[in-house]
């Protein structure tokens, strides 16, 4: 996380095959490299692959990032711009993504399994617990991308403590929820519902779009606990779209 003039990416090359457990015992450096983003790129593991599949996910992720259960420490916190994470898996945590305040801007979430291990079914400490998003983006975090269009760049966001995906407090605002299955398993078949709600739009949280009418933005947002998308809390949320979806 040092600070340099040209983006950085981190790959990974640990030998052996199969799944690689990483279980940080603290919270993991904030990412603040102000607008010089870094990668982190999960499908650089030798065997992995990013998803071919054009309606649900067969991607091969290979590093694994673990938390340490629902009242314990957070993954990836980010408080800058231009940072990409790709190709990981990551549960276990009291938020696996947290994006915070005015500078996390343009950072994309892309083509991970979030929430559920490796091969889809979920955490053994899966439980239910208020305050526990997977990808919570807040507090001005802006024009942040979970999910996009194209095959490689879905995510999986399921079996999470609380909600999948939330967007919370004023001058957060233009942040897009694209492509991704949201509390269903990679094979879009069985359920693995988030503790809440799919996706939550709170707190005069602006111009949020979950789906699109474009090819491979609508998002699958079944089988969680509470709403599918909730937009609430406020008259100050407003401008938010919900477009295209399957719910």
């Amino acid at each position: 996380n040092a600070v340099t003039a040209a983006p950085v990416t981190i790959q990974f090359a640990i030998p052996g095959s199969g799944v690689h457990r990483i279980s940080p015992a603290s919270r993991l450096p904030l990412i603040n490299n102000a607008t010089v983003g870094i990668t982190i790129d999960g499908f650089s593991q030798p065997g992995s692959a990013v998803n071919t599949d054009p309606l649900v996910d067969n991607a091969v992720r290979l590093i694994e990032l673990v938390g340490t259960g629902p009242t314990g420490i957070e993954g990836l916190v980010v408080l800058g711009g231009h940072n990409i994470f790709r190709g990981l898996d990551l549960h276990g945590f009291l938020r696996a993504f947290r994006l915070t305040g005015t500078a996390a801007t343009y950072n994309e979430i892309t083509g991970n399994m979030i929430g559920l291990l490796p091969d889809g079914s979920l955490d053994p400490t899966y439980a239910d617990l208020v305050g526990s998003p997977c990808v919570d983006i807040n507090t001005g975090a802006s024009q942040n991308r979970v999910g996009k269009a194209g095959n490689a760049n879905r995510n999986v966001i399921s079996g999470c403590y609380e909600k999948g995906v939330t967007f919370y407090n004023q001058f957060t605002w233009h942040n897009y929820v694209q492509n991704n299955l949201i509390g269903l398993d990679p094979t879009g078949t069985q359920r693995r519902g988030n503790g809440s709600m799919g996706v939550d739009i709170n707190w005069s949280t602006n111009g949020t779009i979950v789906g699109g009418t474009a090819f491979q933005e609508h998002n699958v947002i079944s089988g969680n606990l509470n709403s599918g998308v909730e937009i609430s809390h406020g008259t100050g949320t407003k401008g938010n779209h919900v477009v295209g979806n399957y719910i």
